[in-house]
């Protein structure tokens, strides 16, 4: 009695895989096709991997300026704080002071017409 009823089973699973052995093969395309491409355009994909690493680069090389720019502002702040002449040419050139008995001369280009 157990061999008819182990080919009994036998039959019965195959005729329940039967139904869905037709759609196994499409149905496991579109998953692939839709993972693939999730995986490459999707929130977390590769295209969105790629530009946080041209957003990270950009970030790093405006941080490399400002930090320039920071260290130059800090050597102009020291040479203001100890240095007389620096002193004077800043104040010279930039608001244009002179010394007592000195006469300003400012040149102002011509328009070429």
């Amino acid at each position: 009695m157990r061999a008819t009823y182990r080919r009994y089973n036998q039959k019965v699973s195959r005729k329940k895989t039967a139904k869905f052995s037709g759609l196994k093969g499409p149905l496991t395309s579109i998953v692939i096709i839709f993972l693939a491409i999730w995986s490459l355009v999707g929130p977390y994909g590769l295209w969105k991997l790629h530009k946080m690493k041209q957003y990270r680069k950009e970030l790093y090389l405006q941080y490399v300026d400002a930090s320039q720019e920071n260290a130059r502002l800090k050597q102009q702040l020291e040479a203001l704080k100890r240095d007389k002449k620096f002193q004077e040419d800043i104040v010279r050139t930039r608001l244009g002071w002179v010394k007592k008995d000195e006469i300003l001369f400012k040149f102002i280009p011509s328009s070429s017409h």
